[in-house]
């Protein structure tokens, strides 16, 4: 197995948790399998929660798995999407294998960060990163917003 590329948006508002579940990025119907765990209740199964809003008045865990993503920037097999709750605020992370991407552009870090922006700019996500998993280690990153970092994938 390669290095797993992470890619990590913080400070989503939790308001936009029903039009984030809704986006093709997070695509129900090649939903493998998610795990989903709150204070009140843990629920393993193929399907979401039908209503997390409703659902949770705390803080979450929500962790998927998917046949694919296709973005306009790349397409990725087998791809996990965690979604997390604190204090009222989301963090969205996907997580894939470097080895399993297929950019749509020659530059396979150009179009991480493509999407990436894109993704911040459709859900008010005021810090993203990405790099080599974990992407908090700043020696690893490709970029931090809009600022490219140490590592690049060209």
């Amino acid at each position: 197995m390669s290095d797993l590329i992470e890619i990590v948006f913080e400070n989503i508002p939790f308001e936009i948790l029903t039009r984030l579940l809704e986006d093709p990025y997070v695509p129900k119907k090649d939903l493998i399998h998610c795990r989903f765990s709150s204070e009140k209740t843990t629920i393993a199964d193929k399907a979401l929660p039908l209503d997390l809003k409703s659902e949770v008045g705390g803080d979450f865990d929500l962790f998927m798995n998917f046949k694919k993503i296709e973005t306009n920037s790349f397409y990725v097999p087998c791809p996990s999407v965690n979604i997390i709750r604190r204090s009222k605020v989301i963090s969205v992370c996907f997580i894939f294998d470097l080895d399993t991407i297929i950019p749509k552009t020659p530059n396979l870090t150009e179009a991480l960060f493509t999407f990436s922006k894109d993704f911040s700019v459709k859900y008010g996500s005021l810090n993203y990163y990405a790099g080599i998993e974990p992407a908090f280690d700043e020696e690893t990153r490709f970029f931090t917003n809009e600022e490219f970092g140490p590592i690049s994938l060209a």
